[in-house]
């Protein structure tokens, strides 16, 4: 008893040592019975082969099952720290996460102050341009209010009291007014906050992005309060209510471009009493329709008058166009509600304000406007080319204003290699529109020429201009004079040009660059709109890159256009010449303030023998002298009357109000918004992301537009109403799109954008719920309703099916078949293999006889008997003797088989008498040696202890040691010992006196081993089975060994055979019938995780293949008939719409409800061989029961049931049901094909949106499809010609052309122009066909391959750079119709990546996997999109499909090898496999946006993000291994990755279990569970004795607890 005490104790120290052991909470789940125990756990220990530990049992019958597989709503969710006795091990995986996450947290946080402490301050005049980001490059550092003087103070105090327009020179100082007046503003606001009021923000609102950083610099100087800064290029247009209450709460002033104030009006974002200041900077801006207009037009004047807030407007003057300035004034003052102010001094504001000397610089009379060479031969042959009349206009206009050889000059610039392509797009576009042949041949025509013009221009001579007429005009002799005597002595001089057109500024550049100008350091600044053929696209970020080298002195000279005169902040400069004159006064006044310096000078260049130039100069001053009259002339309170109208709209616009939050859409604002939501979807490569407008006229002086939304929009395109011009087109056809899209729910509320993933219907994407979802208890069919005889009469015939091994010799004895005896005929079974203690192997036939075997009262008896005596003989198992028996078992003969065969001429009768007869064979001292062959022996006391007799052994007595090699156990020196050891009551037993005549018996022990199913284990190979025994110690059963050999094969039959009859239930639920092997690896799930494929399997032992591979297949197929299903029911819905009808038929939670209902989890398999259930369902008297048997039984008593009816249970992750689903569709198509795939997709789809009734087989799907009515239309020549082109490459005559055309009409067109919709349907289709070719093939091709090898390699057949790569190379890009510069572009990139790349990897069929990204996403499309249109032209025939993989795909793929790494070569995939091979469980790749900082970045800092960091570490047992940071997640985390795989690397595996001890943690967890059954024994031994202290069930009542922190059932 001591020695029991301290084994425990021992063992309970060990369990205490684990207390630091961290593992996944999968390490410790229950494991199922292997099979390889026997039922009374009694043998003799011999050397090599000790019992294997059992393993954990099903334990007590589970409370009341919740099959809902939701989470239990009073589970606990809390935060766990695990810091008990088993630290981590008593944490759910949830739990494990939520640890690691806070660590993470509480990391991240340290490492990003590190971070910022480390950063160095930034030197905006040290750094290169190409380090700051915009919105440095444009802040400002100067405090302007220091000493404001008398007029701003003046104005100040006016503008407190009304609405007022501040009109003052350009560096006059109206933004230190604005500064005044905020702080005013600000100062009232914080009191009427304190006394209980609104609250109220005030708004300084500008005209361009530049401008919002700009002031806003500005401000932040001068204000102590929070000043927000809003553009829409930092997403703000998409923020909700919420968001911009607590900016409300958290600015006091808001800089803003004026258009997302606009825009938050029309939304019910913002109301006018939230305002209380708006300040309209450059005021002269608001009439007509601009955006200034709208506000006070739609907004504030129709608010009450007590809520609307001051406005301050600012401008240098109130005109900005050449009309009455006076009549302008007034119509300023009555749109802004306010009244213009001035100083009323001048001469004050004269001497505060820097006036440069004006300079009238006079030239020589211009040339006559010529034809240059180039301009000559490029007219002769393209002059009648559209899109070259602009340049041809300039050219020849120039050839005068600038000089002949700028005029040419201009060729080289207009027609470089990019702007050639601008041109080329363009003109294909027209291409798409034209419907007859004839104008397809002209644009193909014109397309000619332009690639010919710009050959002619690539290789024409331009020489070295001569600076003197005609080269270089008289006015740009001029121009160089100046800048001569401006830098001969001065290098610090800062000089602005002054042009109109972005020719001339390009032009300029170029010719000043030959004019050798000493310190001459010359840029060009321009606009950031997207030019014309020839202007340049140019970046508010070049922009300010401009701006910045000109204010450091990298650049002293600047060309520009009249971007220059207001906006920007551009240093003061020495001189401003007006190359091109200006044509208003406001453009005279605001270059003319560019001048500041006290010397400075304003050049304006005039011929003075033009008339025209002369009274430019007179009408802007004199205009300017009327405007500074006028103001000086207002009344002495400087007040006018506010307008008592409204103002209405000049366009009849129509209005569309939101009853429950008041948002309000025009017209006018519509276009703002339709562009908005299509910057909100989704960037997909290749893929346009803006709106396209397509304007037709009706013929009747009429317009009307369709637009075109980007791909990944819910509504492709809408037509607005017909109107009279074509902006009122445009803006009708936004207003009904974003009508549309409010009525379909993709606006919210306030009309603003829903972003795609959050409007996916609920439940259309539940896969990622149900992969989360916990493991749910479920009822369990132990037994198929096959053995279900209860209640049923005595039977008059039964039916024999006989079972026998293939190959008897390989199992190493003797063997006869047996057969089973049922009420019902057993179905085909298919053969399945058995394998020996030695490791032979064959396989189980069965043959069930057609004749069935007439029974009565006696037979019953005899089958009765003889199978109650098979089960006591070999099992020591007795059941209660009841006609409710399942099944009888016969011994069969050694004879040939078949169905044909008669019962009773099959039967074995001899051994069945015998055994009848007697219950064992009696032998004495006389019985002859002969006697004793070949004979079973079972020990009387421990009869799990048999033996197979070979001979007598004279050489051997009794009392004779046991001889070297033979079995032994300990106490048992004689074979005499050996014979009598009992297990159950030790060696050192009492035994009876023994007879020494007796003979002693060489033998051969039968191991404990009855799970044949599965694969001997090496021990179990090389056991020492010889054996010397006497036979007083033994009964000798009358059951022959060839019969009980078969016998003990026997539970691993039944076992098979009844996962056979549960599959054949299956079928009969799916209604398909297939073969029961298919159909049972269909229900098998043969490991805990089975569902997980990326975790290390848990192997159940006997068990088939699982359904991980058929659900590979199954899913596919799902995939496919879904779509069909919807593709010809819903032929009206968009691709969107039917995505998300798929994605709620096929989700996971759809099949999982649907299973539910079928009640299939009640048939998984899950429990593999179990030595405690193989038996039949009757009640047990005598012999070892599972202990899930035994508290059934015992709960049966105290209820008084029948156990037949208690239920049994098992635990199922949700996600194993549904994909149980699918591998059942796998099985079908994979053995009956397409049509009884189809039966189980109807029985496991439970949808509305698929029509059972109609879809019944895989034929069904063309009897519903009815071509589109646009396809049978006649063809015009062009759709001829594309059929002719694909024909010669496919092989295959389009029945339709039009459907062909459908496949490469890019989303970006418009249906109106050939009534024919795009490709994103048929895109739709033709995924779905090309996913199940592909998965076919590599399913067939690779029998033995598991799901993840299979998916891993399917990805590269599917991978959207293999399919652009195959699209080019079948010549399929050449015929695709799309509108969009970008898409044409990127084309031309990758096309030319292609051919090198194939070139450089010449004959390597996986060249494509070299290609650059980005990869344009329209080719993939448009290959699925030909499949899907091939698909359906040829009648919904998949062997075309088949066709196409096989002639096109197939040859990249013929040795998948190749592409092994494919799937594995990213960062964070490699590190998995790697953690994996390591046995590492604990480990996480996490990531954050470390830098609060990043949540407040602007539009400038989107543009050029520096400064930001986000931090992602892979976490391994909750402690940092490696990190990496970046400025987005997708870099963070891949630069985490590869730090840890470095330093894997160098660490090597030994140096990880510093961090991990998984592999530790498992061992000794095996220990404690070992020492847990062993201490269960040693209790259950005591126990029987009567002897168990208090002492050792305290021990094991903690050893128990300790185990139930960690297992808790």
């Amino acid at each position: 008893m001591a020695e029991i005490t301290s084994y425990l104790a021992d063992k309970l120290v060990l369990s205490e040592n684990l207390s630091d052991i961290e593992v996944q909470q999968s390490d410790i789940d229950g494991e199922q019975s292997d099979g390889t125990q026997d039922e009374l756990d009694e043998d003799i220990v011999v050397p090599g082969d000790e019992p294997r530990p059992s393993e954990k049992q099903e334990s007590l019958l589970p409370p009341a099952p919740n099959e809902s597989g939701a989470r239990d709503e009073n589970e606990e969710d809390e935060d766990i720290d695990g810091d008990g006795e088993f630290g981590s091990l008593a944490l759910s995986n949830t739990q494990r996460k939520k640890r690691a996450r806070r660590e993470f947290k509480d990391w991240s946080e340290k490492k990003i102050k590190q971070i910022k402490s480390e950063r160095k301050p930034i030197d905006r005049d040290t750094l290169d341009e190409d380090q700051l980001s915009a919105k440095l490059m444009i802040s400002s550092t100067n405090k302007i209010i220091n000493d404001p003087r008398e007029y701003q103070l003046e104005l100040f105090e006016v503008a407190k009291e009304n609405n007022t327009i501040a009109v003052l020179d350009t560096g006059s100082g109206k933004t230190l007014i604005a500064c005044l007046l905020l702080r005013h503003t600000v100062d009232k606001e914080l009191d009427d906050r304190l006394s209980g009021k609104r609250r109220r923000a005030s708004f300084f609102l500008v005209d361009a992005v530049t401008l919002v950083f700009q002031q806003a610099a500005v401000l932040e100087c001068n204000l102590d309060c929070n000043i927000g800064r809003f553009c829409g290029a930092m997403g703000v247009d998409l923020w909700s209510k919420s968001q911009w209450e607590q900016v409300l709460e958290r600015d006091m002033v808001l800089v803003m471009t004026a258009d997302i104030l606009y825009n938050n009006f029309t939304h019910g974002l913002l109301k006018m009493e939230d305002i209380n200041l708006i300040c309209f900077d450059e005021a002269h801006h608001a009439k007509k329709n601009h955006v200034y207009a709208r506000i006070i037009r739609d907004f504030y004047v129709q608010a009450p008058i007590e809520v609307r807030p001051r406005i301050f407007g600012m401008t240098a003057s109130p005109v900005d166009s050449r009309t009455d300035v006076l009549e302008a004034a007034l119509d300023l003052e009555r749109l802004l509600h306010s009244r213009i102010s001035t100083a009323s001094d001048l001469k004050l504001l004269q001497s505060s304000v820097t006036r440069p000397n004006e300079v009238i610089q006079g030239y020589a009379p211009l040339n006559k406007r010529s034809k240059p060479p180039l301009y000559s031969k490029l007219w002769e042959k393209f002059s009648k080319i559209g899109c070259f009349k602009r340049i041809f206009q300039f050219a020849y206009e120039s050839s005068s204003e600038l000089g002949t050889w700028c005029a040419d000059e201009v060729w080289k610039i207009a027609l470089s290699e990019t702007e050639a392509i601008k041109i080329e797009t363009r003109h294909e576009r027209l291409s798409t529109r034209s419907k007859d042949d004839p104008s397809i041949a002209k644009v193909e025509n014109e397309l000619s020429n332009i690639r010919e013009a710009r050959n002619i221009v690539a290789n024409h001579e331009f020489l070295e201009p001569t600076f003197c007429t005609p080269d270089v005009s008289s006015k740009v002799l001029k121009l160089c004079d100046v800048l001569q005597h401006t830098y001969d002595n001065n290098i610090d001089d800062k000089c602005i040009i002054f042009v109109t057109q972005r020719y001339t500024a390009y032009v300029l550049e170029a010719l000043l660059q030959h004019a050798n100008i000493p310190h001459l350091r010359i840029g060009v600044l321009i606009g950031a709109r997207s030019g014309r053929p020839g202007e340049a696209n140019v970046t508010f970020r070049q922009q300010m890159i401009t701006v910045n080298r000109f204010r450091k002195g990298r650049l002293n000279c600047l060309i520009a256009t009249s971007v220059a005169e207001e906006g920007l902040d551009i240093p003061d400069c020495s001189q401003i010449i007006r190359f091109d004159l200006y044509s208003t006064m406001i453009q005279y006044i605001q270059s003319r303030g560019r001048a500041r310096h006290s010397s400075s000078k304003y050049v304006q260049m005039v011929d003075l023998h033009n008339v025209e130039h002369i009274h430019k100069i007179r009408e802007v001053r004199s205009s300017e002298a009327t405007m500074r009259e006028f103001c000086q002339q207002l009344p002495a309170d400087r007040h006018l009357k506010p307008p008592g109208v409204l103002i209405t709209s000049e366009l009849d616009e129509k209005y569309y109000i939101e009853p429950e939050t008041g948002a309000k859409l025009t017209q006018s604002a519509a276009l703002g918004l339709i562009w908005r939501y299509a910057g909100a979807l989704p960037k997909v490569s290749g893929n346009s992301d803006r709106p396209h407008f397509y304007i037709r006229s009706t013929g009747k002086e009429e317009f009307i537009c369709e637009i075109i939304l980007p791909p990944e929009a819910p509504i492709k395109s809408i037509e607005g109403k017909a109107c009279s011009t074509k902006a009122e087109a445009k803006q009708s056809a936004a207003f009904e799109a974003c009508v549309a899209l409010r009525q379909k729910g993709y606006l919210t509320e306030h009309l603003l954008p829903i972003p795609l993933e959050k409007k996916v219907p609920k439940g259309a994407n539940q896969i990622l719920s149900l992969e989360g979802a916990k493991s749910n208890t479920y009822q369990f069919k132990l037994k198929p309703s096959f053995w279900d005889v209860a209640e049923r009469p005595p039977p008059q015939e039964l039916y024999v099916t006989v079972f026998g091994l293939v190959d008897p010799e390989a199992m190493g004895r003797p063997y006869q078949p047996l057969c089973i005896i049922t009420r019902d005929r057993i179905p085909a079974i298919p053969e399945f293999a058995v394998n020996a203690d030695s490791g032979g192997r064959s396989n189980v036939y069965s043959v069930t006889l057609i004749e069935a075997l007439p029974v009565d009262t006696e037979q019953l008896e005899r089958l009765n008997e003889f199978t109650y005596r098979y089960f006591y003989d070999l099992f020591n198992k007795t059941f209660e003797r009841t006609p409710d028996i399942p099944y009888w078992l016969f011994p069969v003969k050694n004879i040939p088989i078949d169905a044909a065969s008669k019962p009773l001429d099959i039967f074995d009768n001899e051994t069945i008498d015998l055994v009848m007869q007697q219950a064992e064979y009696k032998w004495d001292e006389n019985t002859p040696e002969e006697f004793f062959k070949n004979k079973l022996l079972l020990h009387r006391s421990s009869r799990s202890r048999r033996f197979f007799t070979e001979r007598v052994a004279p050489e051997f007595t009794p009392n004779s040691l046991v001889p070297p090699g033979a079995c032994t156990a300990p106490g048992t020196p004689t074979i005499w010992d050996y014979s009598h050891f009992s297990k159950a009551k030790g060696s050192d037993f009492q035994r009876r006196n023994h007879d020494q005549k007796q003979p002693v018996l060489r033998a051969k022990r039968v191991l404990h081993r009855i799970n044949y199913l599965d694969t001997p284990t090496e021990r179990e190979i090389n056991t020492h089975l010889l054996a010397y025994i006497v036979p007083s110690a033994f009964e000798i059963s009358c059951l022959p060994p060839s019969f009980a050999s078969i016998g003990l094969v026997f539970p691993s039959i039944i076992t098979r055979l009844d996962g056979y009859l549960h599959a054949k239930e299956v079928c009969e639920i799916v209604g398909v019938d297939l073969p029961l092997a298919t159909a049972l690896e269909a229900i098998t799930k043969d490991s805990e995780n089975t569902e997980n494929s990326e975790e290390e399997q848990i192997q159940k032992r006997g068990m088939t293949s699982n359904y991980e591979r058929l659900e590979f297949l199954g899913d596919t197929f799902l995939k496919l008939s879904t779509t069909l299903s919807l593709f010809v029911c819903y032929d009206d819905a968009d691709e969107y719409q039917l995505h998300v009808k798929r994605m709620k038929m096929l989700c996971n939670l759809n099949l999982f409800n649907t299973a539910r209902s079928l009640k299939l989890p009640q048939y998984i398999q899950t429990q593999g061989f179990s030595r405690r259930e193989w038996y039949p369902k009757m009640n047990l008297l005598q012999g070892r029961r599972s202990k899930s048997r035994k508290k059934s039984e015992q709960a049966a008593v105290q209820e008084g049931t029948d156990l037949k009816e208690r239920k049994h249970y098992h635990k199922l992750a949700p996600k194993t049901i549904a994909d149980v689903c699918e591998a059942l569709i796998g099985a079908a198509i994979q053995e009956k094909g397409f049509d009884e795939a189809v039966k189980v997709v109807n029985t496991v789809v439970n949808s509305p949106d698929h029509d059972r009734e109609k879809i019944k087989t895989w034929s069904s799907f063309r009897e519903l499809y009815k071509p589109f009515p646009w396809t049978r239309e006649a063809p015009s020549g062009r759709h001829l010609k594309l059929a002719d082109d694909i024909e010669k490459t496919i092989g295959y005559r389009f029945n339709s052309p039009r459907l062909l055309a459908s496949a490469f009409l890019h989303p970006s067109m418009p249906f109106s122009w050939e009534g024919i919709p795009n490709y994103q349907r048929l895109e739709f289709l033709g995924d779905a066909l090309h996913d199940q070719a592909c998965i076919r093939y590599v399913f067939d091709l690779f029998p033995d391959k598991g799901p993840q090898w299979l998916t891993e390699h399917k990805m590269a057949m599917v991978s959207n750079k293999f399919l652009a790569a195959l699209a080019v190379k079948l010549d399929f890009h050449r015929h695709i119709r799309k509108n969009g510069a970008g898409m044409s572009r990127l084309l031309l990139e990758f096309t030319e990546d292609l051919v090198n790349t194939e070139a450089k990897y010449d004959g390597d069929v996986s060249f494509w996997t070299h290609l650059s990204e980005p990869i344009p996403k329209f080719l993939g499309d448009c290959l699925e999109a030909f499949i899907g249109a091939i698909f359906l032209d040829a009648g919904l025939n998949f062997k075309i499909v088949e066709d196409f993989f096989d002639r096109f795909i197939k040859p990249y793929f013929a040795d998948m090898s190749i592409y092994d790494t494919y799937a594995g070569n990213h960062p964070t995939t490699l590190l998995t496999t790697k953690m994996k091979e390591v046995g590492c469980e604990d480990w996480r790749l996490l990531a954050d946006y470390g830098d609060s900082d990043y949540n407040n970045r602007d539009a400038s800092d989107a543009i050029s993000p520096t400064n930001y960091t986000i931090l992602a570490a892979v976490m391994v047992h909750d402690k940092v291994f490696a990190h990496g940071h970046a400025t987005n997640v997708k870099q963070a985390r891949m630069k985490a990755a590869q730090a840890a795989l470095l330093r894997l690397e160098d660490i090597g595996q030994q140096g990880l279990l510093k961090f991990c001890n998984c592999a530790t943690a498992r061992e000794k967890l095996r220990q404690l569970r070992n020492a847990r059954k062993e201490a269960e024994k040693a209790l259950l031994q005591d126990g029987k004795e009567g002897e168990m202290t208090s002492e050792l069930m305290q021990l094991q009542i903690e050893l128990v607890g300790k185990l139930s922190v960690i297992e808790p059932n």
